[in-house]
């Protein structure tokens, strides 16, 4: 797989994609890097308030991801959610960190 065939993919039967993309990125430096954007995925359920539970292989299989390539989360400042689902009803409101940065020296 080129880097310039690498696939992102934000369906989750899908992510397995965009985790390979990242260890062909990764396998193909000569320097450190950075990774930043919308992952449309966490690592810890406190990442994530409202709806239905994230899956914990799915949280799994992109920390290992990251270990793979010695990508560590730079962290943030501010508010931690990065991504709302705007429903004006209380119940059916969900936040997420989805988007983060990573790096790797």
């Amino acid at each position: 797989m080129e880097a310039d065939r690498l696939l992102w993919e934000p369906a989750t039967e899908k992510k397995d994609l965009s985790w390979k993309a990242l260890h062909v990125l990764n396998a193909a430096r000569r320097r450190p890097w950075l990774c930043l954007g919308d992952f449309n995925e966490i690592l810890l359920e406190g990442e994530k308030e409202g709806g239905q539970k994230r899956n914990q292989a799915c949280m799994d299989r992109f920390r290992e991801a990251l270990e793979d390539c010695g990508l560590a989360d730079l962290g943030f400042e501010g508010d931690p959610f990065t991504w709302r689902n705007n429903n004006h009803c209380r119940e059916n409101y969900v936040k997420e960190r989805l988007d983060r940065a990573v790096s790797c020296g």
